[in-house]
């Protein structure tokens, strides 16, 4: 008797069907993975813990006293420093640029070529590798790249402070379809390179940007604004 093992493969229209699935028709679930991966990252880079703190005070308290949470948030207020996330979203024809075209800025640690393809090569994987060891808050339990793959024109601009690093991913025209990542990377840029980015040069960051797939259109074209600026505080 014979015996022998195989690994099947993946069809890519499964591949496919599998990342719209995950994150491709919520448009709350897409916002909410790139930002608290943003959050936690800046978390990081001002060497603040993932927790707010607000669940350790309210075991604190005594057993048969009044739990009164508002009291307990104005303990925290201002006692840690803004984390800046900028999200920009196009809902309509206008200023030139996309509709549904998505954006979201931050202002923490960025990433190196090398741990952005670290990040985008293993879909779905654990990244605590990139956050030294520490576990983040992917709330829907999907990374960086489930956002891209599940949307279109999607691209990644990230600087760690010595390396800007440009990525973009599309499904390959060719025969096996696979979804495919190009990248562009620049050690010590000039101000020159910043310039075709969401970045700025004085410091660290991360923008994602992606046109949002039609499943997620009504969620856009109701919307009010074109940009919002979020500045997150402790809960």
């Amino acid at each position: 008797m014979t015996s022998d093992s195989f690994e099947p493969r993946i069809a890519v229209r499964e591949e496919r069907r599998q990342a719209n699935e995950a994150l491709g028709r919520s448009f709350c679930k897409t916002l909410a993975e790139l930002l608290t991966n943003s959050d936690s990252s800046g978390k990081r880079k001002l060497s603040l813990p993932q927790s707010s703190g607000l669940v350790e005070l309210m075991l604190r308290v005594p057993k048969g006293n009044h739990l009164d949470t508002s009291a307990i948030r104005l303990q925290l207020a201002g006692k840690r420093p803004k984390r800046k996330i900028v999200i920009e979203v196009v809902t309509a024809k206008s200023h030139g640029r996309t509709p549904r075209e998505v954006v979201v800025i931050d202002e923490a640690q960025g990433m190196s070529a090398r741990d952005l393809k670290t990040a985008l090569e293993d879909i779905g994987g654990d990244r605590k590798d990139l956050a030294g060891g520490m576990s983040g808050r992917n709330l829907f339990g999907r990374g960086l790249s489930d956002v891209l793959r599940a949307h279109h024109n999607a691209v990644v601009q990230t600087f760690d402070g010595s390396e800007l690093t440009i990525a973009r991913g599309e499904w390959s025209q060719s025969k096996t379809g696979r979804w495919t990542i190009n990248r562009e990377y620049q050690e010590k840029p000039q101000p020159k390179h910043f310039k075709e980015t969401y970045l700025n040069p004085e410091t660290s960051g991360t923008a994602a940007r992606f046109v949002a797939g039609c499943r997620i259109g009504g969620h856009l074209e109701n919307g009010s604004a074109s940009a919002t600026a979020l500045s997150t505080r402790p809960p």
